[in-house]
């Protein structure tokens, strides 16, 4: 998915996609000039995940709450996919906070990832983020702690 430009005059715009094979009644709105595109699969498991495409900014972050707190409950773990998000500001890194938070508050255990030296990584880490999120590089990964985790590369890992 290529960024859209967002002419000033424009208000935000979410897309919500769900997987089929998942949800059997897929709620989709789609609408021109889309900023956010968030997408969510629960597993067998007890994991729900959340995919995030985009922009999240001041103009999308109140729709990504409202997906999270929606779709993050009723499960043991809580995965936030930000490998596809374009842009991240204050609000948006805010709004990530909150979240883990709210998962604690109701025993769900929560990681975000992030793509390794991406935009969204370096501002999750010069917003000190990892002092109250989980977060992964990779996806797959069991962090044990709070902060930045690294990749494992096979039983010893490495991290």
């Amino acid at each position: 998915m290529q960024p859209i430009t967002r002419p000033a005059d424009i208000g935000c715009h979410t897309t919500i996609e769900q997987h089929p094979e998942v949800q059997p009644r897929p709620e989709v709105l789609q609408r021109p000039g889309d900023l956010l595109t968030l997408s969510r699969r629960r597993s067998r498991r007890g994991t729900a995940e959340i995919r995030i495409r985009g922009d999240i900014d001041m103009l999308s972050a109140p729709s990504l709450a409202r997906h999270v707190a929606r779709h993050g409950t009723g499960c043991a773990r809580l995965v936030l996919d930000l490998r596809q998000v374009t842009f991240c500001d204050a609000r948006g890194v805010q709004v990530l906070i909150e979240a883990g938070h709210a998962a604690r508050e109701n025993g769900v255990e929560m990681l975000v990832v992030v793509e390794a030296a991406s935009m969204t990584e370096r501002v999750l880490r010069l917003c000190r983020a990892g002092r109250e999120l989980r977060i992964a590089t990779q996806p797959g990964l069991v962090a044990t702690q709070p902060g930045l985790v690294a990749a494992q590369d096979g039983p010893g890992g490495r991290g």
